[in-house]
């Protein structure tokens, strides 16, 4: 699963370096971009942001801590709530084109 995740988020990236309008929607408004560009449903619960890089400041995007005090994997993010996976529609439904 992680590296699905870690390929939709190259898409999008990838696609925001190329689109200059697509880059702009992203930034304006991430989930809806990426709703659109994935052709899936992101329910209000989750929170998208965008960091944009200069020569001056990198981002690094640490995973969250669950309760056993240890870093969530992408396998764990469709036991929590909220948690999320484009791929499994987080739910376990199967559904590809729902967030849960």
């Amino acid at each position: 699963m992680e590296r699905d995740r870690r390929s939709l988020e190259a898409r999008i990236v990838a696609k925001a370096s190329q689109d200059l309008e697509f880059r702009r929607e992203l930034e304006a408004d991430p989930k809806g971009a990426i709703a659109r560009e994935l052709g899936v449903t992101i329910p209000s619960s989750i929170t998208v942001r965008i960091a944009t890089e200069n020569p001056n400041t990198i981002y690094l995007v640490l995973p969250a801590v669950g309760a056993a005090g240890r870093p969530i994997d992408e396998s764990d993010h469709t036991s929590v709530e909220g948690g999320w996976h484009p791929l499994s529609g987080g739910s376990g439904s199967g559904d590809s084109s729902q967030f849960c």
